[in-house]
């Protein structure tokens, strides 16, 4: 189940990410990784919400390797407009989007 405490989002005990501004940060590790598309998934109804909350971007803090982090960032808007919808059977239902579609900042 969503919920939203303040400016966190919570899908049952686990945190997504926290509104700052106009942007939503969320932090990512490798098992975090969807290799199908080789990108990120993102719960489908908090994205929704975000165009009403005037959340613009989404900015990923990716730590694949220990010690060294990549930021990746996308609007809002083409996540919606190009993001695939997916449902597996374990997860909510979500919106995936490919690297491609970030703009990557290596850190």
């Amino acid at each position: 189940m969503l919920k939203r405490m303040g400016n966190t989002f919570y899908w049952n005990n686990r945190k997504l990410g926290t509104i700052c501004d106009d942007r939503f940060v969320t932090t990512r590790k490798k098992e975090h990784f969807y290799r199908k598309i080789g990108g990120f998934c993102f719960n489908k109804k908090m994205i929704y919400r975000f165009p009403v909350l005037e959340v613009n971007w989404i900015v990923v803090i990716y730590e694949a390797v220990k010690q060294k982090q990549e930021l990746f960032k996308v609007s809002v808007e083409h996540l919606i407009d190009k993001g695939k919808i997916i449902k597996e059977s374990e997860f909510e239902e979500q919106i995936a989007l490919p690297l491609t579609d970030f703009d990557v900042h290596k850190k």
